[in-house]
């Protein structure tokens, strides 16, 4: 009989739990509404953006100012302080600011790559801040050139960064003064 009331028991506690298990309901489900995408000039580091082809024509005798960097690298994306900037001449020349230092180059175009060879360098000492020394460095890897939004994007291989220029105008000539004898 012991064994029949101890059944009983077990039963109705099993049956009790059931119904409290039915009668608790499960919170409503919570709509996730999409948020609105937003738009920016130069986009975030881990984007692929393409970079439409063309010709070297469009780039040249525009003076293109550095205003970002993108590095590999969750967040290496930096505003550029000093000034760095490029012009590309028709000749397959190139004249470069480096903050402090400015050089000379070649360069060679194959259709959307596009190879540069710095040429000369000026010797002078930069803020410590600056990235001239690694901005020359880059300029000899750079491997790809393209436009976006009209700004001019050269890449480095395999996924090393980006350099995005802005288009400054077209440069006036600097007055040279010829020396006098007397």
């Amino acid at each position: 009989m012991f064994h029949k009331a101890y059944l009983t028991l077990l039963s109705f506690s099993l049956l009790s739990l059931g119904l409290v298990a039915c009668i608790v309901e499960a919170p409503p489900a919570v709509e996730v509404q999409p948020s609105e995408p937003t738009q920016t000039l130069t986009p975030p580091p881990t984007a692929t953006v393409y970079v439409e082809p063309i010709p070297i024509e469009d780039i040249l005798e525009v003076q293109w100012l550095l205003n970002t960097v993108i590095e590999p690298g969750p967040g290496d994306q930096a505003k550029v302080v000093g000034e760095y900037n490029l012009l590309f001449f028709g000749d397959g020349a190139f004249s470069y600011r480096a903050d402090c230092n400015e050089g000379t180059g070649s360069y060679a175009v194959d259709g959307s790559s596009i190879a540069l060879v710095v040429e000369t360098i000026t010797s002078g000492t930069c803020e410590p801040d600056s990235i001239s020394e690694q901005y020359v460095t880059w300029l000899g890897l750079v491997s790809k050139f393209g436009l976006v939004e009209g700004e001019l994007v050269l890449r480095l291989p395999g996924g090393q960064g980006e350099m995005w220029y802005s288009n400054v105008g077209i440069p006036t000539p600097t007055p040279t003064t010829t020396p006098t004898t007397t």
